[in-house]
């Protein structure tokens, strides 16, 4: 009997409450290693294929390819290289735009490609700051084709409006704008009269990160500022980027290197990111990544891994989580944190969390334990981060300082 999606996915969801990172970690991290080696995107192609007729087998990868290929030139006039299909039934992700033109081959409604980002592709389906993504979620939703939204892009290109709506309209309602549009006119219109709401990529899901790594860095300052060693200094009302990233892994992602005569040369990463598992280390967050969403150059990977886990570590920092503890004990607030944690994700324009999507396990396991934060950094710990330990160096001259070192 072949289990779907569903059934594995509720099962997955089921189980969370089965492992125990502080008695069975090895057991854990084989777990979290067998979500990682799951083919999500290659399964949901071959699915995919054959609901549209292929009638091999999985196994049969050049019929497979051959049948995609074909399927591909018919309904969107596109001829795609075969190599890259290799890459995609070997689980290897292509680039949007290709996921977009399989979904369009693949004669998919708004509801099934939704599905096919989310949860074979793992990123949002839509990105209604984008004028092309927009036009091709208004074409799902209104059963036309991929040489009609090429058609409509190409329409829209070039277009100026100097009196359009900015860009501070939720993401969230321009896609419920979308939606509600019947007609290529309305669409076309729409486009016109909002062009500034195009302008900027990911501002709702931006600004949304900024107020979180506010308001989880007073957090962090206040602790700090409590620290013994630091009474009676001047401490920062907001901690720095790098400071927050070491309360959440537990000690720096890259460490400082030094030449023969102890003069800092550069940074190296943390031996520990290459021990995660690939779902969980691409686009991990690290200050790269936030110096990227600030700028607004990040990916939408980037993008909702950050928000995801600045949001886990704010909601279960706060003040009244960590004096109710024995609400945090029966796991009382698990389902609180999915709720703002999904609500968050929808209002930026992303779909909710999908549990067998290996980052989105993490952040779910953790908060279902009695210590979410505490589990997370005993995790990070497994994977070897937080094994810094500090040498004492002194120059020529006898001053001393301190070196970090991984063990």
């Amino acid at each position: 009997m072949m289990i779907t999606q569903g059934e594995m996915t509720r099962f997955v969801e089921s189980h969370l409450q089965d492992y125990d990172c502080e008695n069975n970690p090895e057991e854990l991290i084989d777990y979290i290693k067998e979500l990682n080696d799951v083919r999500l995107f290659a399964d949901a192609v071959y699915a995919s294929s054959k609901k549209c007729g292929y009638s091999g087998n999985r196994e049969e990868l050049d019929k497979l390819n051959h049948f995609v290929r074909e399927l591909i030139l018919k309904n969107t006039g596109i001829k795609e290289n075969p190599v890259n299909i290799k890459h995609w039934l070997a689980d290897t992700k292509p680039q949007r735009e290709k996921v977009y033109i399989l979904c369009f081959a693949f004669h998919m409604n708004a509801n099934e490609a939704f599905d096919f980002f989310v949860k074979a592709y793992l990123e949002r389906p839509f990105n209604y700051r984008n004028l092309r993504e927009t036009v091709y979620a208004f074409c799902f939703n209104n059963g036309l084709n991929y040489f009609d939204a090429d058609r409509i892009v190409k329409q829209l290109e070039g277009i100026k409006n100097s009196n359009s709506v900015n860009e501070q309209t939720n993401t969230q309602q321009i896609g419920l704008d979308v939606i509600g549009l019947d007609n290529e006119r309305q669409l076309v219109d729409y486009c016109f009269n909002n062009l500034g709401c195009f302008s900027v990529n990911s501002s709702s899901a931006r600004n949304e990160i900024m107020d979180l790594m506010d308001s989880y860095g007073r957090k962090v300052a206040d602790i700090d500022k409590n620290v013994s060693d630091n009474i009676g200094r001047v401490m920062p009302e907001i901690a720095s980027d790098r400071r927050i990233l070491q309360t959440i892994f537990g000690g720096n992602i890259r460490m400082q290197e030094y030449n023969v005569n102890n003069k800092p040369v550069g940074y190296r990463k943390n031996p520990a990111l290459d021990k995660l598992p690939s779902k969980l280390r691409v686009n991990l967050p690290q200050e790269e990544q936030l110096k990227q969403i600030r700028d607004g150059k990040a990916s939408d990977d980037t993008i909702r891994k950050s928000l995801i886990m600045l949001k886990f570590f704010d909601f279960f920092a706060s003040e009244e989580l960590l004096e109710d503890s024995e609400d945090c004990e029966n796991n009382g607030y698990y389902k609180e944190f999915l709720g703002e944690m999904n609500m968050t994700l929808i209002q930026c324009g992303y779909g909710e969390m999908y549990i067998r999507n290996p980052y989105d396990w993490l952040f779910a396991f953790c908060a279902s334990q009695s210590n979410p934060i505490a589990t997370f950094n005993d995790i990070m710990e497994l994977y070897g981060f937080a094994q810094q330990e500090y040498i004492e160096v002194q120059d020529e001259s006898g001053n001393v300082t301190y070196k970090e070192v991984f063990r």
